[in-house]
């Protein structure tokens, strides 16, 4: 079997995605400061027009502890999409008037807004130990019919898994 840099980071997409899915409470921690520091880095505004929703880290990044994401600032009751991606590009779509984030490979997960545009809490999990000094980068979409396109395009987030 023939290992591409495409399938390399396919692998440490999904396995992110396995990870965040699931109860991972039962990992072990690694050894203390081993893997960096936790941090959340917004990456510019996405949409410039329509609702302008915002993508937020509810909780820091830190392996043991909970790590969730939301949206705020959506349109009401609409439905919208959370992307990641183990690496980041930034690509200005015309049609959106927006940026994107995320390169290839892009993990999805679906969610809903409440009737503040809101969403519940998107992931919340606790970061495994797996996670230890992974980076990953989040963005979100939300069906916008006042957003260039019909699409509003939340800020970017990059990610690093760490300890404090």
């Amino acid at each position: 079997m023939r290992i591409t840099m495409r399938s390399r980071w396919l692998a440490v997409a999904v396995v992110a995605g396995v990870v965040l899915g699931r109860d991972s409470s039962q990992a072990s921690a690694p050894p203390q400061g081993s893997c960096g520091t936790p941090s959340v880095l917004a990456l510019d505004e996405g949409s410039t027009r329509g609702s302008d929703p915002d993508l937020v880290a509810l909780d820091p990044p830190v392996v043991g502890g909970e790590f969730d994401l939301a949206v705020r600032g959506g349109p009401p009751c609409s439905h919208g999409c959370l992307l990641w991606s183990p690496r980041e590009t930034a690509t200005f779509f015309r049609r959106y008037g927006a940026t994107n984030f995320l390169a290839e490979p892009v993990l999805v997960g679906a969610f809903h807004l409440n009737a503040s545009g809101d969403s519940p809490d998107l992931i919340n999990r606790n970061v495994p130990a797996l996670l230890c000094g992974m980076e990953l980068v989040f963005q979100a979409f939300v069906i916008d019919p006042d957003a260039r396109g019909g699409v509003a395009f939340t800020n970017g987030l990059r990610v690093h898994f760490g300890q404090r």
